[in-house]
């Protein structure tokens, strides 16, 4: 890679880190990726690693002034926690919406927890909410379970969803569709090129598992539909191409097979 290319990349993993922090998780293993697979230089490795949090410093910064606490870009895991595992809780945000789960638990509908919120300010709220959700968790392993269990299920394989705050996905049975091809599309991705591969299997792999603890909604599927319609169109282009090239072989057969015929 070039030095402009290093910079370049360095600065759109940074801006999306503002977007999405999630993505924290990919970068580490997609920074291996480089420094082993691809024998990226180690100096710019280590660029690529550092760009980013240069790029993020800034809003850490301004958190850190007005929590008074280090908070990494944006942090509400505690209460997602909470309000996904609870005792009247299900494994869909639309669920919780329409049974009022999640209007007693979250602090925008509920009196008492935004009064906590104010009380204890954001971070230590969150804090509590993180030990209430581990301890409830323990305390309901099986239930916990069955949860998580559904929440794959709804990432990978979503259901259609009306509710707008949910983030609606038209065409589930699309989604659906090419979540089942990127299987295989994917194994073929790894025969024919192999860094592509551990590109798009490092973001189907590690991005979701945040979400398979807390209540799913459609919009959190949304950042790696190019990973799973990649690799879904990748398996239909080499089933077709494979189609059409079975069908060439066919006719040089028949073309090259008939003069000896009609020399016969």
């Amino acid at each position: 890679m070039s030095t402009g290319q290093v910079a370049l990349s360095g600065v759109l993993w940074g801006a999306l880190l503002l977007l999405q922090p999630v993505a924290i998780v990919v970068l580490p293993f997609w920074l291996l990726l480089l420094h082993f697979p691809s024998r990226c230089p180690r100096v710019q490795s280590l660029a690529l690693g550092v760009i980013p949090i240069l790029i993020v410093a800034p809003w850490m910064v301004r958190d850190a002034v007005v929590f008074h606490s280090p908070v990494f870009i944006r942090d509400n895991f505690g209460l997602e926690l909470a309000v996904s595992n609870n005792p009247c809780a299900s494994a869909l945000f639309e669920a919780n919406d329409q049974s009022g789960c999640w209007a007693l638990t979250h602090p925008n509908y509920s009196l008492d927890e935004a009064t906590k919120v104010k009380r204890m300010g954001e971070v230590e709220y969150n804090r509590l909410k993180l030990r209430e959700s581990i301890a409830w968790i323990r305390e309901n392993l099986s239930q916990f379970a069955t949860l998580t269990g559904q929440r794959m299920i709804a990432f990978w394989f979503p259901p259609r969803s009306l509710n707008k705050g949910n983030g609606i996905i038209w065409r589930p049975v699309v989604v659906q569709v090419f979540t089942l091809l990127s299987l295989p599309g994917w194994f073929l991705m790894w025969r024919n090129s192999r860094v592509a591969a551990y590109i798009v299997g490092l973001w189907l792999l590690f991005f979701p598992p945040i979400y398979y603890v807390i209540q799913f909604m459609d919009r959190y599927r949304y950042p790696i539909f190019w990973a799973s319609f990649l690799s879904g169109s990748y398996f239909l282009v080499e089933i077709v191409r494979g189609l059409a090239g079975g069908r060439q072989e066919a006719e040089l057969r028949d073309q090259v097979g008939a003069p000896n015929r009609e020399v016969a």
